[in-house]
């Protein structure tokens, strides 16, 4: 079983694997649900245009890895929706 520390440390391996070019990575969320944890990473993304911006949009990149409690293995990624 791991913990929250080697769960944020696996999510951000596996994200860096994913895009090596991807700059600026901070940790955002982790949750225990289940059997599973689900660490949210975001990182730089384009610069937003001046509408992005009154939208709301930060440029930023958000991702969250699930994560399986007991192996640690990183299974799936998905976009996340603040």
């Amino acid at each position: 079983m791991i913990d929250i520390k080697e769960a944020v440390g696996i999510g951000t391996k596996f994200l860096v694997d994913m895009f090596p070019d991807a700059q600026g990575v901070r940790l955002e969320e982790v949750d225990l649900t289940g059997q599973y944890w689900h660490v949210v990473l975001s990182f730089d993304g384009p610069e937003p245009s001046a509408l992005a911006l009154m939208k709301g949009q930060t440029g930023r990149i958000f991702k969250d890895i699930k994560i399986d409690l007991d192996s640690g293995e990183a299974l799936g990624m998905k976009v996340w929706q603040m």
